[in-house]
């Protein structure tokens, strides 16, 4: 908000918890938050246009991403531009085995010690390994109606695990 000052700022997140946590930031004041679900955000008063529209670890989430993407791309001004921030291990044989050593040695029993009863953590590994690799979620993008559609991977240890996904919708 101190870099862009009239930015308009719309966040919406289907958790009350989460979004009340937001709302007591103080570097988020003058954000408008919305409770509502990601696959048909216009019907939660998400009503657009806007100039980007960011989702973290969340579109391997929806029920029908294909739906989700095509009720996201009208929300945006003719060349404003759609983030992913996302898991996808599917196209990197290591990739795939970093991440499944990652949960079943760290993620998996952390979760076990912190939320015991959980299933959280291994839904988390499931729905990962389940969704899209990174090229067969830039297609994804451009059946649902985007264009320039490119991805960045983290550096590290997430290399080839969790990627930024960039696209547009035509100008």
């Amino acid at each position: 908000m101190r870099t862009y000052p009239r930015a308009r700022i719309t966040g919406l997140d289907a958790s009350v918890g989460m979004l009340d946590l937001a709302r007591k930031k103080r570097e988020l004041t003058g954000v408008r938050f919305l409770q509502g679900d990601a696959m048909d955000p216009a019907a939660y008063g998400a009503s657009g246009p806007f100039d980007g529209i960011l989702m973290a670890y969340g579109i391997r989430n929806m029920p029908d991403p294909d739906l989700c993407l095509r009720r996201l791309l009208p929300l945006l001004k003719p060349g404003g531009v759609v983030c992913f921030h996302e898991y996808s291990v599917r196209d990197s044989l290591r990739a795939h085995l970093v991440w499944n050593a990652v949960c079943l040695g760290i993620i998996i029993p952390a979760g076990l010690v912190t939320s015991p009863g959980s299933n959280i953590y291994r839904y988390l590994r499931r729905s990962v390994n389940a969704f899209d690799g990174a090229a067969a979620f830039q297609r994804r993008l451009q059946a649902a109606g985007f264009c320039d559609t490119q991805s960045a991977t983290m550096d590290g240890w997430q290399e080839g695990i969790v990627h930024t996904f960039l696209a547009r919708r035509p100008a």
